[in-house]
Formats: structure tokens, C-alpha cells, sequence
């Protein structure tokens, strides 16, 4: 699923990275971002979960409950 939506995004004249990590995603995104020297987070609102209920799903809130880099939630 990865490769093909790499494949969408250069087919449209994007650089992509793609990389598929094991364990707690608020901690890789942040520890990937920190690596990398990151200057700006994108992530989505709300996760599989989907509940309109809170203004962003657990993973959002935490990623940006533990990292300085300025993250914008669409």
C-alpha cells in the first residue's frame, strides 16, 4: 500500500520517502522527526478510531504533547 501511494505522489512531481516502523507511533513520529531534523509535523486529526466527538485522535495528542517541532494537525 505504501508503494503505491508513493507512486500516486511522484507521479504528480513529489520526493518521497516512504518507511514503515514497529512500535508506539507517537514515539517513532517523534523520534524519526528529531532524527531528521524535522522543522514542521503534518499528521491527521483523528486516527482509525475516527471519534468526532475530541478534537484529535490519542496519536495526534501525544506526538504533540512530546516533541518541541511544531506540528499541524489537518
Amino acid at each position: 500500500m505504501l508503494e503505491e501511494i508513493a507512486d500516486r505522489a511522484r507521479g504528480r512531481g513529489l520526493d518521497v520517502d516512504r518507511e514503515c516502523h514497529r512500535g508506539l507511533p507517537w514515539e517513532e513520529i517523534t523520534s524519526l522527526a528529531k532524527q531528521r531534523d524535522t522543522d514542521l509535523i503534518v499528521m491527521g486529526r483523528r486516527g482509525a478510531t475516527d471519534d468526532r466527538r475530541t478534537p484529535l485522535g490519542s496519536v495526534a495528542d501525544r506526538v504533540m504533547r512530546h516533541t518541541d517541532i511544531p506540528v499541524q494537525a489537518v
